[in-house]
């Protein structure tokens, strides 16, 4: 193979990609991982069980188990060893993956281009555009579901320097604020978020008994007036959303509510200064081009000067063993 043969096949690897995408989110979406969660059957079978063609859903059947995502023996297809748990019906882990249907998923990768042309954004639920409350609290839930343990981690470390006053940005569920207020007795919460967000965050505040030590403040925290005097400020998984103009106005409004001493927490995507890897990174940089006006991935390095332009002092970085893939920022008020 010459080298322009070679690069022909290098892109052709790479569109051909989509193929293997289509083929995972299908039997997905069909509900097999769940049916074989049962017990292994074949294909014929699953499709009697599904209601679609066993002879054409064997070929998305073999073309995942190719990819080391289903088990085959003969002619019956399993779940890999190990994965029973992640798609115990009961438990509804499978939310973690962050799947959603083919045509949801491939349509949004559809429609780059007329993005690209008309300089206007996708609206979805994670980047703040409006949306149901149903569909706001399916996506908390699955956040929720990708963060607690770091939130866990997070709070411990926080927690070592004490906080009474504590809000919340973009709070989702109000995860990262909960995991705090578990290890400070003392302190209070204010948790800001889109109004769509309410009930779903009244639900959780109430199921983690902290009804009474935090409560919820519905709108947008660019230009609603939240308060002042916080010693704790969170903003979790942002930057991203917001993109550099966003969220330097963000830290402004953040140092001026702060108490003396306050420290600001931001956290977001690890990538490296040029922006061309972690490829996660990169990968999630293309969503952010196609559902927000000018979110991306930001260095920590480059949010970490923001920060200190603004006057922010002691600004440092925390690494955690649960977000290896993520930064995290601290940020004093002097």
């Amino acid at each position: 193979m010459n080298a322009l043969e070679a690069r022909i096949a290098a892109f052709g690897e790479v569109v051909s990609g989509a193929q293997d995408t289509m083929a995972l989110l299908t039997v997905f979406e069909l509900g097999v991982f769940t049916a074989l969660w049962r017990s292994p059957q074949t294909a014929h079978e699953l499709g009697d069980a599904l209601g679609v063609n066993g002879h054409r859903l064997r070929a998305f059947l073999d073309r995942v188990a190719a990819l080391g995502f289903l088990a085959k023996q003969t002619d019956r297809y399993s779940l890999v060893p190990g994965d029973e748990d992640l798609f115990d019906p009961e438990h509804d882990r499978a939310r973690a993956l962050g799947f959603a249907s083919v045509e949801k998923t491939l349509g949004r990768c559809a429609r780059a281009v007329e993005v690209l042309r008309s300089d206007t954004s996708m609206a979805v639920a994670g980047t703040g555009a409006q949306a149901s409350v149903e569909e706001r609290t399916r996506f908390l839930q699955y956040l929720h579901t990708r963060s607690e343990a770091i939130a866990a981690e997070l709070a411990e470390l926080l927690c070592q320097t004490p906080a009474r006053r504590i809000v919340d940005l973009g709070c989702g569920l109000g995860t990262y604020a909960a995991a705090v207020l578990s290890l400070a007795p003392d302190a209070t919460a204010l948790l800001v978020d889109r109004d769509t967000a309410e009930p779903a965050v009244r639900a959780f505040l109430a199921d983690r008994g902290l009804s009474t030590r935090a409560r919820f403040q519905a709108g947008d925290f660019l230009t609603h007036d939240w308060g002042h005097g916080f010693d704790l400020a969170l903003a979790s998984n942002l930057v991203h959303n917001l993109g550099h103009k966003a969220t330097v106005a963000l830290l402004a409004r953040t140092l001026e509510r702060l108490a003396p001493g306050g420290r600001v927490v931001v956290k977001d995507l690890v990538v490296d200064d040029d922006r061309l890897a972690p490829t996660g990174a990169t990968r999630f940089a293309l969503m952010m081009a196609l559902f927000t006006d000018r979110g991306g991935v930001f260095p920590a390095s480059e949010v970490a000067g923001w920060m200190r332009e603004l006057g922010y002092v002691e600004v440092g970085e925390v690494s955690l063993q649960t977000a290896p893939d993520a930064w995290v920022l601290v940020g004093h008020k002097a």
